[in-house]
């Protein structure tokens, strides 16, 4: 019961979910191509997808902003890594 009230206490500091949302921008601006083998298999798993998608619904009911900053990031990442797939054919 505790853990559920400093869970919504942090969730609605706006100073974190603007810097949770500038964190994840940022990921998803620099870092998404730079991803390792392992680390491409573990986005495209069904299991990582699942987890990703009732995290982004769990918390559009507790933060909106950090629920589409996740939104964004998850698709940018999978985007990258389909495209980074794809190059991987032609070579």
């Amino acid at each position: 019961m505790k853990l559920n009230f400093n869970l919504e206490k942090i969730l609605n500091n706006k100073y974190l979910a603007a810097f949770l949302s500038l964190v994840i921008a940022s990921y998803a601006g620099f870092s998404g191509p730079k991803l390792s083998p392992k680390m491409t298999n573990f986005l495209q798993s069904d299991l990582f997808r699942i987890i990703a998608v009732f995290l982004i619904a769990y918390m559009s009911s507790k933060n909106f902003q950090i629920a589409l900053m996740l939104s964004i990031g998850l698709i940018t990442t999978l985007n990258f890594v389909d495209q980074h797939k794809m190059f991987e054919t032609f070579e």
